[in-house]
């Protein structure tokens, strides 16, 4: 095959969107195969080149997109049966998807195996992907020459996803729009996967687990973990890795069933439904890809989040018994038609150690107020690092959050107190989930926190005017029932997620909250969820956001506002002091009961 026209070309570029989609299922199953705290070196290796490869694919839809094209990412195509080769190769290369292990180390280093320098150009039935890059380079090449730059790259420059968006590793996205920022995107490619100009060990980027030092290729980080030996400075392809042993613990691995499938198991199955739930979230995280390259770019952050929220269901397969009394069952990687996505209900699930992982009709906004998403999934932070908030960027994973859960599991009506007032109603205190906003001591002092025994005074203001503030509590820890009535009054809103500039996530909607071990918290109406990792009553706030100076980068818009209305984000800013008084009478109130 020749790559004689625009047309051709775009076809050939479709398929270099295909051939970096497809390393991922191999990788993600030998990554998340790895028991939790062991290969430590293996797991920083193949988290690196995951996060490269998402960029390899952001990069081949920008040339694609650059040249006129239309990325097709959320198609079946995209997830082939499993045995199955790399796109358009010479089928030499296969790709399964099975548990780190020896085999799937040397089926890693077979698919970024380096070029020779004298190896031609190859279009179709290629040897290494290097040689289909070069073919696709000279072709940019030849049709430019021939046809002008701009009848080449004729594509919306609106639909590039820049570096001004962060993805989390090593190397750098490139807006591509012309032929040097084509060549420097598919350079990008070839470097990180082969080595430097078919003679170096190095990709040209910097380490980004340890930025001190300069990064290996694939090829070559895989190299290190079958040989169990690192790469000194000045070691070359042929010389081989001369420095310290890389431990590796190939039996510390999840006994995953090699290319597992879901038909294997009948439908309405434990398995079949973990299966079948994981296939929907990764079809979710292709039809997120999808809408990023095909005109929203800003997508990039909640489609990379995306991906680190399926690790929760990618372990838990591995944890799954296959049924055969050797394997565990594992990931499948089936595509699902969008019509068979849809989750019934508005879900939060809690992911150990990692993000929120928010699933159905859901409006999630961002802390300005935009709305991001209504409907799918994504990732949420929670451990207040990610530079893509309010969605997860994977830095729990490289800070080691610790963000076991805390809060106390049983019914609300067994632990709040009751205030009844003059008037017949009853106002309702549940302190074990206030996230001390100091919304109601301010709009009515006379009334809230004013003691320390008991936190509402019913006598000190009028029904209506009490009703009104409690109301407006963010957190649902105060709530209030009409006179005659034992459960409280909720008003009802569309399920939503709005992050409180500087303070928690704001939840709305009567949204169930699961936990990381999977008992679910009572559906309210009103939550305030920590997102800056330090509250010490987890997953729900409890002001630890103040205390541990969390912030969130001021929009110039916003940056000059007067005092809002304590419904406005920005109403986590005047809780300091009313926190820390609350806390100082609360300490003094419990040595004085103490004996």
């Amino acid at each position: 095959m020749t790559i004689d026209s625009v047309g051709s070309l775009r076809q050939h570029l479709q398929t270099a969107v295909e051939i970096e989609h497809a390393t991922l299922p191999p990788y993600l199953c030998a990554l998340y195969s790895i028991e939790e705290g062991s290969n430590t070196d293996a797991v920083a290796v193949i988290q690196s080149v995951v996060l490269e490869e998402m960029l390899h694919l952001t990069l081949a839809a920008n040339v694609l997109n650059a040249v006129g094209g239309s990325p097709l990412l959320d198609a079946p195509n995209l997830l082939p049966a499993y045995p199955t080769f790399l796109p358009h190769s010479d089928r030499t290369v296969g790709l399964s998807l099975r548990p780190f292990s020896p085999e799937a180390v040397e089926a890693f280093m077979a698919i970024e195996r380096p070029g020779r320098r004298d190896s031609p150009p190859e279009d179709d039935a290629f040897e290494t992907i290097g040689q289909f890059y070069a073919a696709i380079e000279d072709a940019l090449a030849r049709l430019t020459a021939d046809l002008g730059e701009a009848a080449v790259f004729s594509g919306d420059p609106a639909r590039q996803v820049s570096d001004a968006l962060y993805y989390g590793g090593a190397g750098r996205i490139v807006a591509v729009t012309d032929l040097d920022s084509a060549k420097h995107a598919l350079a990008e490619i070839v470097e990180q996967g082969e080595g430097l100009d078919h003679q170096s060990i190095l990709d040209g980027d910097r380490d980004m687990f340890h930025p001190d030092r300069d990064e290996l290729a694939h090829y070559f980080r895989f190299r290190e973990l079958s040989l169990g030996r690192r790469y000194l400075p000045g070691d070359t392809p042929s010389s081989g890795p001369t420095g310290e042993p890389v431990d590796v613990e190939w039996a510390a691995v999840h006994p995953m069933r090699v290319n597992p499938r879901s038909v294997d198991y009948p439908p309405g199955s434990d398995i079949r439904a973990a299966m079948d739930g994981f296939n929907r979230s990764y079809s979710e995280v292709l039809a997120l890809l999808h809408q990023c390259f095909n005109g929203d770019p800003g997508l990039l952050a909640i489609a990379t989040g995306a991906m680190y929220g399926i690790k929760g269901q990618m372990v838990t397969l591995m944890q799954l018994d296959s049924g055969d009394g050797s394997t565990s069952v594992g990931p499948s990687f089936e595509w699902i038609p969008p019509r068979d996505r849809r989750v019934e209900g508005a879900r939060i699930r809690v992911i150990p150690n990692g993000p929120y992982l928010v699933s159905g009709e859901i409006a999630v906004h961002e802390a300005a107020g935009p709305l991001r998403k209504s409907t799918g999934t994504c990732t949420l932070c929670r451990c207040g690092g990610s530079r893509t908030k309010p969605f997860c960027d994977g830095t729990h994973a490289r800070i080691g959050f610790e963000g076991t859960e805390s809060a106390d599991h049983g019914l609300i009506a067994d632990r709040r107190r009751s205030y009844p007032t003059p008037d017949g109603l009853t106002v309702y205190d549940d302190r074990t989930r206030c996230a001390h906003f100091g919304q109601c001591t301010d709009r009515l002092p006379s009334v809230f926190g004013v003691s320390e025994d008991a936190f509402v005074d019913p006598d000190a203001a009028p029904a209506a005017t009490i009703a009104n503030v409690t109301s407006g509590c963010p957190s649902g820890a105060l709530a209030f029932a009409l006179p005659g009535e034992t459960h409280p009054t909720e008003a009802h809103e569309a399920p939503s997620i709005h992050p409180i500039v500087d303070g928690p996530y704001r939840v709305r909607g009567g949204i169930q909250v699961v936990g990381a071990d999977d008992r679910r918290y009572e559906i309210r109406e009103r939550q305030t969820l920590c997102r800056c990792g330090q509250s010490r009553n987890k997953p729900f706030c409890d002001g630890s956001h103040w205390y541990a100076g969390f912030r969130d980068p001021l929009p110039p818009e916003l940056a000059n506002s007067a005092s809002l209305p304590w419904d406005d984000p920005h109403a986590a800013e005047r809780g300091r002091e009313r926190y820390a008084k609350e806390h100082t009478a609360a300490d003094t109130a419990a040595s004085k009961r103490s004996p």
